[in-house]
C-alpha cells in the first residue's frame, strides 16, 4: 500500500528539508491526472466517517472507486463495489462498463454488456457511447447486428415443414411443427 512508508518518519541530509515537517513543506501526495479536491475529500470522508455519515451519490462511489483503486486500499474498492451493486437495476449500464473498464472491475463487463444490448439503440445518447467508450460501441453495435441477422434469417428462413400423414388434428401437427422448427421433441399428444 502506497500510505506504509509515506508516513514514517525519514531522515534527511543537513540543509535539506523533508516533505511533512512544516505546513510550509507539506507531504505531496501523488494523484490521478483527473483527480480533483472534492474526489480526495471523499475518499477522506469514506477512511475517516462510518458508512452511516457517508454520502450514497455516484460522485462519492466513483471518487472512492478511483482512488482507492489508485492507492491500492483493497476495503475501498470492496466497499465501492458492494454500494453500486446495491443499486441493482438502478445501476446505469454505461457506467457499470465504463467503470468495469477503468478500475480493473472485471465480473461487471458481462453483465453491463448484456444490459447495454437490451436498451434499444435510440436510448444511447452521447453521454452514454462516451461511457462506453470505441471500442466497446464497435462490439456493441456488432453485436446487436449479428443477434438482427439470426433473427431475420430465422423469421423469413423457415425450414419446410415435411408433410406427415398424422397431422389431422392442432395437438399432432403442434408437436410436428415443434419438432420442425425448434428441434424439440415433445411428448406425442394423444389424438
Amino acid at each position: 500500500m502506497l500510505f506504509d512508508s509515506m508516513f514514517s518518519l525519514q531522515h534527511s541530509a543537513p540543509g535539506t528539508r523533508l516533505e511533512g515537517v512544516t505546513d510550509d513543506n507539506p507531504i505531496l501526495l501523488p494523484l490521478p491526472l483527473n483527480c480533483t479536491a472534492l474526489d480526495f475529500d471523499n475518499l477522506l470522508i469514506y477512511l475517516y466517517k462510518g458508512p452511516s455519515d457517508h454520502p450514497k451519490t455516484i460522485e462519492f462511489l466513483i471518487s472512492v472507486l478511483q482512488l482507492s483503486t489508485f492507492f491500492q486500499l483493497e476495503d475501498g474498492v470492496a466497499y465501492a463495489v458492494m454500494e453500486f451493486e446495491r443499486k441493482g437495476d438502478k445501476f446505469d449500464p454505461a457506467l457499470q462498463f465504463q467503470l468495469a473498464r477503468m478500475f480493473r472491475v472485471d465480473h461487471w463487463i458481462e453483465p453491463g454488456f448484456r444490459a447495454l444490448m437490451k436498451l434499444p439503440d435510440s436510448s444511447l445518447d452521447l453521454p452514454s457511447l462516451r461511457q462506453i467508450g470505441e471500442v466497446g460501441c464497435y462490439h456493441l453495435i456488432r453485436t446487436k447486428d449479428k443477434i438482427r441477422k439470426n433473427r431475420a434469417c430465422l423469421a423469413f428462413g423457415t425450414p419446410k415443414l415435411r408433410s406427415s400423414s398424422d397431422c389431422n388434428t392442432p395437438g399432432t401437427c403442434n408437436y410436428h411443427w415443434s419438432n420442425e422448427w425448434w428441434g424439440v421433441r415433445t411428448s406425442h399428444p394423444s389424438p
